[in-house]
C-alpha cells in the first residue's frame, strides 16, 4: 500500500514553494534558505527495486554533518541492514509514495539519535550549581534514580492475614525512610509496600496485587526500595527531563532533597529538530520498525508501518512529539513488551488523524520517566491483544477527543480528560474503559463517550500503588453498556483507603443488567465524599 501525498503538498513540505499560515513551516523555510536540499538518487541510488543500502548510508552521512532537507522520489528502495543517523542540526526526510523495504534486519530498521553527554555528579550541591549555571543551549537534562539497589537480601515472608505479611531479612536494610514505600523486585512484577517498620531486620508489607502469594523470594537476587511517586514534586523517583527553560527556575533544585547523590546518573542531550514525512516502510523478516531517541522536535506525517513484529515505532526519552496522519501497523502478540507504537518516558506529545493496529497495545508509553502533556486525537486503534490504547506510569495532563477504540483502553494517569470518543471491547472482563489513577489528581472528565464491553463491566476505576485523593470524577452525557456492571470502583490495597472528593455522574444512559455503580471490596474501598451520581 503506497502513500497518496499530491504532488503539491510534496513541493510545499520540501520548502520548494511557500505555505500559509499555521503549516508546519519552519524547517522548510529554513532549508530554502540554506539551499541544503538534497535527492537521494545524487547519493547512488539502484533503480528498479535494486539494493539502495549504500545510497541511504551516505545521505545519512551528510545530512548528519550538515542537516539539511533530503528527498526520496517516488518509487520502492530496498534495504538490506540497519540505518542510523545522528541528529545534530535540523533534518527533513520528505518522501512522496515513497516505499523502504527492510529485509531480514536483526534491529531497529533505522535508528535516530541526539547527541547525548554521561556524567556523574558527587552531592546535591554540585547539582544545584549545575541547575543555577544552566542556559537555553546545554540542552536537556536527565536524571536517573538507581533505586537503592541490594542483592541477595534472603528475604522470607510469614502470613499475618489475606492482606499482611511479616517481611524479614538476614541482613540490616530496613531503615525508617522506607516506610511507605515499595520493596521491588528487580525485573519482576513483584512489589511489596512497606507498611511499619519493626526492627532493622523486619517489616510489614502489602503484596501487590497482581502477584503471588507464594512466590520463591529466594529466586530473587537483586532488589530495589523505591518510592515509586514523589508527591511532593509529583516526579517519578526514576527519572526526569528538565529542559533549559525548566531547569533555570530555582524549584527544580529546592526539591532535589529527596534525590540520593551516590544514586544519580546524569546525562544531557541535545538534537536538531527532525521531521520524516510521507514514506511506508515494510518489513519481511524484521523485528523492530524505526527507533528515535532524545529528540528535541519530532514531527511524523504521512508515515505507514507495516511488516513489523515487535514496536514498529519506538519514541524513547523524547520532547515535543508531533505525529499526525500515520498508519502504524504491528504483529499481534501476547509479549506484554510488544507495541505498535511506544512512546517511552517523553514530554509535550500530540498524535492525531491516525490509526495504531496489533501488538499487544497498539499505542501505548512505558518507562520510568513521566510523559506529560499528552493531547490525542482523531484516532483509532483496533487489533491488539490487550487494551489498544494504554496510557500509564506516570502519566500527566491527557487530553483525549475523537477516539474510536475498539479493543479498549487503560488510562493510568494524573488529571484526563475524554470527550467525543468510543470504547469497545468483547474480550476483557474487567472494563472496556479503565481509568487507572496511579497517584493523586485533580479530575478525570469523560463526556458524550460510548463505553461498550461485550463480556465484562463498562468503566473501572481502579486505584494503582499508593493514592490518597482524586478531587473530582465527572461521567457525564455517555452511553454505558454492559452485562455486568456499568461503573466499578476498584481500591488495590496498598495504604489507606483512597477518597473521591466529588463524584458527578449526570445526563448517561445505563444497559446493564447488574448495578450501575458498585464499590469492590478489595481490603480498601474509594470513600465517596460528595455524591451526584444520578
Amino acid at each position: 500500500m503506497t502513500v497518496n501525498y499530491p504532488r503539491r503538498n510534496f513541493l510545499k513540505s520540501a520548502g520548494i514553494i511557500a505555505l500559509g499560515a499555521g503549516s508546519t513551516t519552519n524547517f522548510a523555510l529554513a532549508e530554502a534558505k540554506n539551499k541544503r536540499v538534497y535527492n537521494l538518487k545524487d547519493f547512488g541510488t539502484v533503480a528498479k527495486n535494486g539494493d539502495s543500502t549504500e545510497a541511504f548510508i551516505r545521505a545519512f552521512d551528510q545530512l548528519a554533518k550538515t542537516g539539511g532537507t533530503l528527498i526520496l522520489p517516488s518509487g520502492a528502495y530496498n534495504i538490506n541492514q540497519s540505518l542510523s543517523l545522528e541528529v545534530t542540526k535540523d533534518i527533513n526526510i520528505i518522501g512522496n509514495q515513497t516505499i523502504l523495504r527492510f529485509s531480514k534486519v536483526k534491529n531497529y530498521a533505522i535508528e535516530f539519535y541526539g547527541s547525548r553527554t554521561d556524567f556523574k555528579l558527587p552531592s546535591i550541591k554540585d547539582f544545584e550549581s549545575l541547575i543555577v549555571g544552566t542556559t537555553a543551549n546545554a540542552g536537556n537534562l536527565v536524571l536517573r534514580q538507581d533505586n537503592f539497589l541490594f542483592d541477595n537480601l534472603e528475604l522470607n515472608l510469614s502470613k499475618i492475614d489475606d492482606y499482611s505479611w511479616v517481611m524479614t531479612s538476614e541482613r540490616s536494610y530496613f531503615t525508617k525512610d522506607m516506610l511507605g514505600k515499595n520493596l521491588v523486585g528487580y525485573n519482576t512484577n513483584l512489589t511489596f509496600y512497606i507498611t511499619k517498620i519493626i526492627d532493622p531486620k523486619t517489616v510489614e508489607v502489602i503484596p501487590g496485587n497482581n502477584q503471588p502469594k507464594d512466590s520463591d523470594l529466594g529466586l530473587i537476587s537483586a532488589w530495589a526500595v523505591a518510592d515509586l511517586w514523589c508527591k511532593s514534586r509529583s516526579y517519578y523517583m526514576r527519572g526526569e527531563i528538565l529542559t533549559p527553560e525548566a531547569i533555570s527556575h530555582k524549584k527544580f533544585a529546592d526539591g532535589m532533597a529527596s534525590y540520593k547523590p551516590e544514586n544519580l546518573n546524569y546525562y544531557t542531550f541535545m538534537s536538531g529538530k527532525l521531521r520524516l514525512q510521507g514514506v511506508n516502510v515494510i518489513a519481511n523478516k524484521n523485528r523492530y520498525g524505526i527507533k528515535f531517541l532524545n529528540i528535541a522536535g519530532l514531527e511524523l506525517n504521512n508515515l505507514m508501518m507495516s511488516g513489523f513484529e515487535d514496536n514498529s515505532l519506538s519514541i524513547i526519552e523524547s520532547i515535543n512529539v508531533k505525529i499526525g496522519g500515520c498508519n502504524i501497523q504491528n504483529g499481534i502478540s501476547q509479549r506484554e513488551s510488544n507495541y505498535g507504537c511506544l512512546v517511552d518516558s517523553c514530554q509535550d506529545i500530540e498524535i492525531t488523524n491516525s490509526r495504531f493496529s496489533g501488538g499487544f497495545h497498539s499505542l501505548s508509553h512505558g518507562g520510568t520517566f513521566p510523559c506529560r502533556n499528552i493531547r490525542l486525537s482523531d484516532l483509532y486503534f483496533s487489533g491488539s491483544s490487550n487494551f489498544g490504547l494504554d496510557f500509564h506510569g506516570n502519566c500527566s495532563n491527557v487530553i483525549m477527543s475523537n477516539i474510536n477504540c475498539v479493543s479498549g483502553a487503560y488510562i493510568g494517569a494524573v488529571n484526563v480528560s475524554i470527550s467525543n470518543s468510543s470504547f469497545l471491547i468483547s474480550n476483557q472482563k474487567l472494563a472496556a474503559l479503565v481509568i487507572g489513577p496511579e497517584r493523586d489528581s485533580d479530575y478525570y472528565t469523560i463526556n458524550n463517550c460510548n463505553i461498550r464491553n461485550g463480556i465484562g463491566n463498562a468503566l473501572a476505576i481502579s486505584s494503582q500503588f499508593c493514592i490518597a485523593e482524586i478531587n473530582k470524577i465527572s461521567l457525564n452525557n455517555s452511553k454505558i453498556i454492559s452485562p455486568q456492571n456499568g461503573v466499578i470502583f476498584q481500591a488495590y490495597p496498598y495504604g489507606k483507603n483512597p477518597v473521591i472528593n466529588y463524584l458527578e455522574m449526570t445526563d448517561n444512559t445505563f444497559g446493564v443488567k447488574q448495578e450501575k455503580v458498585k464499590t469492590i471490596n478489595n481490603h480498601n474501598l474509594f470513600i465517596i465524599q460528595q455524591n451526584n451520581a444520578f
